[in-house]
């Protein structure tokens, strides 16, 4: 029965009632996962959903180039990455971030130890929207885990200090139901998109029936969510999540 009270607000519809002329923004996020090699599959599917602001995990240097085709419709970009041991290989993997809209005070912050976090911003018609992504390590081990719950408790409390409206994006490894995802939740001041929509299970994509949601979009109180959901295959062990906003703070 505990369980069920966990997921039943992920199920209860929000009442949402939007101004036609409000500003929306769509925030397309995917884990490529390194080892895929379906470029084009990506490619298509973000072309197809259209989003303002496209946030890419697992970024090797053959995604970075593949990339670049995306540089003709999103004029601005940021990548990091960092040298890392990813089962037993040398590779370079990262963050992107492609926007259509001008990206201001982009920074790299070390939230945690670990992995960099891409903190920068976006204004839409006078109103500062700051996007936090991040890719925190995999509760694996005593050290994996620790160290991901030390990232989600240094992501909350450098995100609780911004004044303007806010997104925290990208693949968590945490579920829900987590204790320490409800810290992460309950030191931010945030909320998960999925809210109304349903659970929207993201990893693993190869076995449908028992994937569970750890690719997140959590905002701060002052945006509406219009629409959440998962893409299509893209090739990797994670569908894309994409997410419809309306920012009605500044």
């Amino acid at each position: 029965m505990s369980n069920l009270l966990e997921i039943i607000p992920f199920y209860i519809s929000q009442d949402r009632i939007f101004d036609s002329f409000e500003p929306k923004i769509r925030f397309f996020q995917a884990n490529v996962f390194y080892k895929n090699q379906q470029y084009e599959r990506l490619i298509s599917e973000v072309k197809t959903e259209n989003p303002d602001v496209a946030i890419f995990i697992e970024v090797t240097d053959a995604w970075a180039e593949k990339l670049e085709l995306l540089q003709k419709d999103y004029s601005y970009w940021v990548i990091h990455q960092d040298p890392q041991i990813a089962f037993n290989e040398n590779i370079n993997l990262g963050i992107a971030v492609y926007s259509k809209i001008p990206l201001k005070n982009t920074s790299i912050q070390d939230l945690g130890g670990g992995r960099k976090t891409v903190s920068t911003q976006i204004e839409i018609q006078g109103k500062t929207l700051s996007i936090l992504t991040t890719h925190p390590s995999w509760g694996i081990g005593k050290y994996g885990f620790n160290l991901r719950n030390k990232q989600l408790s240094e992501i909350a409390s450098y995100i609780a200090n911004q004044k303007e409206s806010r997104v925290v994006i990208g693949d968590l490894n945490i579920t829900m139901w987590s204790p320490y995802y409800k810290e992460l939740i309950s030191n931010s001041g945030l909320y998960n998109a999925r809210k109304g929509f349903g659970m929207i299970p993201t990893w693993p994509s190869f076995i449908p029936l028992l994937s569970i949601p750890i690719d997140h979009c959590l905002v701060s109180q002052d945006i509406r969510v219009v629409n959440t959901k998962s893409g299509r295959n893209i090739g990797s062990d994670h569908l894309p999540l994409i997410t419809d906003l309306i920012i009605t703070g500044n």
